[in-house]
């Protein structure tokens, strides 16, 4: 009996600590880089429309993928492109 109650402590403590360090990993990549991803999709640049300047990133109106002059069609979408 004191051995079977032995071996659910052992495995108790085995458990907790693998949860343990699941916990502290997910953290640790949570702040590494995941807020600063969700950051960026909640608020993308603003598209840059019309302007002098021909070095201006543009972005797609539709998926804000960045764009290239000179392309017709958006590679993340698909969308028809309309350059000023």
């Amino acid at each position: 009996m004191m051995m079977l109650m032995g071996g659910g402590l052992i495995f108790l403590l085995l458990v907790g600590a693998l949860l343990l360090v699941g916990l502290m990993g997910g953290a640790t990549l949570l702040s590494a880089g995941g807020s600063n991803s969700l950051e960026r999709l909640r608020s993308p640049e603003p598209p840059v429309v019309g302007g002098d300047d021909p070095s201006a990133v543009r972005y797609c109106s539709q998926c804000r993928q960045p764009l290239q002059r000179g392309w017709a069609y958006c590679p993340g979408c698909g969308a028809t492109l309309h350059w000023e």
